[in-house]
């Protein structure tokens, strides 16, 4: 495989991933058919391995993380069509199952609906994680702790930019796979949680895309 293929291959598999791959978890969790994959597993495989290689020789530590997470996302998240639909099948047939994706359905339209108002009736906020009277080690603490509940949302957490306005916390990110993954594994709610133990304060925590690459 070329590197021509490889920026040929990537492109596709980023907007699979920007439109398809979110409403994909919500329905088959962190077991999605492979066959939805825009290209077969070792081809997404091989491109992701001379695109790392390529960033490493420029230096460019930033995109070869990014290559990194999505090769795990590949291997982690998709496997055989029949263990996918057994496995759904399974999930469906489980009431607490189908009321925690119902409940994650919601959520995720809820808070949809609540960054858009943000976006629309904001002001020019100041940017950072000690904006308010939440500290910065108050922050990194809650983040740790919620990563110990759930060892999936500490890198996606860590790759976040916090700013908090009064007692409103924003989680921005440039991906919306880790908007949707984020929201799917209710970091918000954790969060709040997190925060409300070690602080006593109630503070309310919404996701937005800052920007799409």
């Amino acid at each position: 495989m070329t590197l021509e293929e490889v920026d040929k291959i990537l492109p596709i598999y980023g907007k699979y991933v920007e439109y398809a791959e979110g409403i994909l978890m919500y329905i088959f969790s962190t077991k999605i058919p492979e066959s939805f994959l825009p290209f077969p597993k070792d081809i997404l495989y091989e491109a992701f391995h001379i695109a790392i290689e390529h960033h490493q020789k420029l230096g460019d530590k930033r995109m070869v993380r990014i290559y990194q997470e999505q090769s795990v996302v590949v291997t982690g998240f998709y496997v055989n069509d029949d263990e996918a639909l057994s496995r759904a099948a399974k999930d469906f047939n489980d009431p607490k199952r189908c009321e925690f994706l119902l409940s994650s359905w919601k959520d995720r339209q809820k808070n949809w609906i609540k960054t858009q108002d943000i976006q629309l009736n904001m002001t020019q906020p100041k940017e950072g994680k000690c904006v308010s009277s939440l500290s910065e080690e108050a922050w990194q603490d809650a983040v740790k702790k919620v990563g110990e509940m759930d060892p999936r949302l500490i890198l996606l957490l860590q790759n976040c930019k916090a700013d908090i306005i009064g007692k409103e916390i924003i989680l921005k990110m440039k991906y919306k796979f880790h908007y949707d993954r984020l929201l799917f594994c209710k970091a918000p709610e954790l969060l709040e949680v997190a925060i409300k133990e070690l602080t006593g304060d109630n503070y309310t925590i919404s996701c937005k895309i800052d920007s799409l690459k």
